[in-house]
């Protein structure tokens, strides 16, 4: 069918390619002997006015006889062949030709004789004459032979017309039998193939097209009912995996909602579900929570860094999630804050990232801790750390000191007459003193200082800024005289006390945390011993045994 078009189209383009061939031969022709009638008339104008005196006009009479000359030529020898340019004269047109040839002799030599004789004389009248004769005989010839042109041109425009109305009933009837066979062989199954899909696009996956022709229409009929088959088939997968899907969202719903926990999913920053618990965690109601909330709304501004660095770390650049676990500072509607706990992993919703995971709300846990810690790292009466956290930060200091090579001081302190105050006044005396002596001795020093109770009625102060004896003396020597002064209790009653202070440098005489504390111990010692109530310096004298 397509190479008949074509063959159809082909034929089309060659008719009018010929049409057109025809009309160009005509006009050049026209065109040629229409200057043989304007050049035999100019001809006779400038010979005459050379005849008259105007001498230019010879020159322009030979230069038109050389053009009629060649125009003439042209016409009688590429009249006579397939010239593409020129058309082929018929024979009574070439006779006419032959005429004109012989009448331009007889003119040229006319007009060679006049322009010869106006030199030397002026012609009479009867030579003029015979010119002007000659000249007519020879228009009458050209026009004729145009005339004869113009004639053949109208009767094969009329012949070209026929044709083309013959090429037009052709193309019609040969395309009115095309359309009949494509309307039998393509049309119709198309028809029945447009009513197959639009009953497959309302529901019916059972339709089938039969159509016998092993052709494309075929094919495409085939491949349509397979397709029927194949959407049917999966439809019906997806409308279990849509039953089951809806079963576990049901599942996953009234487990969240039953949950202890907060049940979070979300994507972009925004809530795209949230359990019952969760909103009430937050203080604020479930529909507001999906509506117009996400996690940095809920957060304290000050845990939106870690928030933000938290997000990318549970999506890898291959596309896996990893779970993370996070603790924040979190805001209640009224604007209370509590201690949350935020356990999540990645998934994708809807072909984008998302988060899911639960929310617990951690204060009383987090209070615990701080409670536990208190006990392992803070001693109990009088919230000053405990040795164990004594010696980790002395350990730190030392290091610090050794990086950058400087000093730093430590005192040794122990109570003096305790023990008495506890005979006398009992424990709890004993106790509330403890508590005001470490309350006296943060009142003299600095905040980069650190006071400890390392056991009984033992302190050990540690100075990183103390550089030599000098200042830590100046330290130990406030200490002292701020717990001699009297302490009174609530009941009036009146306990006093001093302090035997033992002063050791790093790394004078002692490089390590195990000797700084045992010649701190050391000082005090002879303090002590030396009346009481006094400050020491370590200095390496033989060590006494205590």
């Amino acid at each position: 069918m397509f190479l008949a078009l074509l063959l159809l189209g082909l034929g089309n383009i060659l008719v009018v390619h010929a049409m057109f061939a025809e009309f160009t031969g005509f006009d050049e022709t026209m065109r040629v002997a229409g200057k043989m009638r304007y050049l035999g008339h100019r001809m006779a104008l400038n010979t005459s006015s050379f005849v008259n005196g105007w001498s230019p006009g010879k020159q322009a009479a030979l230069s038109d006889i050389k053009s009629y000359e060649d125009s003439v030529s042209t016409l009688m020898h590429r009249g006579n062949t397939n010239s593409d340019q020129i058309r082929r004269m018929t024979p009574p047109q070439q006779l006419k030709l032959e005429e004109i040839r012989i009448a331009w002799q007889r003119y040229r030599e006319d007009i060679e004789s006049a322009l010869l004789r106006g030199g030397t004389s002026r012609p009479d009248a009867r030579q003029m004459g015979a010119l002007a004769e000659s000249s007519q005989s020879l228009l009458d010839d050209v026009d004729q032979l145009m005339v004869s042109l113009i004639k053949e041109m109208h009767r094969e425009q009329e012949d070209e017309l026929n044709i083309a109305y013959l090429l037009l009933v052709v193309d019609i009837l040969f395309l009115g039998g095309m359309w009949l066979i494509v309307r039998l062989s393509f049309v119709r199954p198309v028809l029945r193939l447009a009513q197959g899909s639009r009953e497959l696009a309302n529901g019916n996956y059972q339709v089938h097209i039969e159509h016998r022709p092993n052709d494309e229409v075929g094919h495409l009929v085939d491949a349509f009912n397979d397709s029927a088959r194949r959407i049917g088939t999966l439809i019906g997968n997806l409308e279990q995996e849509h039953l089951n899907l809806m079963r576990a969202e049901s599942m996953f719903r009234g487990i969240a909602e039953t949950s202890a926990v907060g049940v979070y999913i979300i994507q972009d920053h925004k809530f795209v579900f949230a359990n019952t618990r969760l909103a009430q965690m937050f203080g604020v109601e479930q529909h507001r929570l999906l509506e117009s909330l996400g996690m940095f709304d809920l957060v304290a501004e000050g845990d939106h860094d870690l928030l933000e660095a938290n997000v990318p770390k549970r999506l890898h650049t291959d596309g896996r999630f990893e779970g993370l676990a996070s603790e924040y500072q979190a805001r209640r509607k009224d604007g209370s804050l509590f201690d949350l706990a935020v356990y999540g992993s990645g998934m994708f919703l809807d072909g984008r990232p998302a988060k899911i995971g639960i929310a617990m709300d951690i204060t009383e846990r987090k209070a615990a801790e701080e409670v536990i810690r208190k006990l392992a790292f803070y001693d109990r009466m009088t919230s000053l750390p405990n040795r164990r956290m004594m010696e980790d930060r002395l350990g730190q200091l030392i290091a610090l000191a050794k990086r950058e090579e400087r000093k730093l001081s430590l005192l040794f302190i122990d109570l003096d007459k305790f023990k008495a105050v506890n005979d006398q006044h009992g424990h709890e005396a004993g106790d509330w003193l403890l508590a005001q002596v470490a309350s006296r001795m943060g009142s003299v020093l600095r905040e980069s200082d650190t006071a400890s109770r390392i056991g009984g009625d033992e302190f050990v102060i540690l100075l990183p800024d103390a550089r030599n004896a000098e200042d830590a003396v100046v330290v130990a020597e406030k200490i002292r005289l701020v717990l001699e002064q009297p302490f009174v209790m609530e009941n009036g009653v009146t306990l006093s006390i001093s302090s035997s202070i033992g002063v050791v440098i790093y790394p004078d005489l002692a490089d390590n945390l195990r000797d700084l504390l045992r010649y701190g111990d050391e000082a005090m010692y002879r303090a002590k011993k030396g009346g009481r109530n006094a400050v020491e310096v370590f200095t390496l004298l033989p060590l006494t045994e205590n």
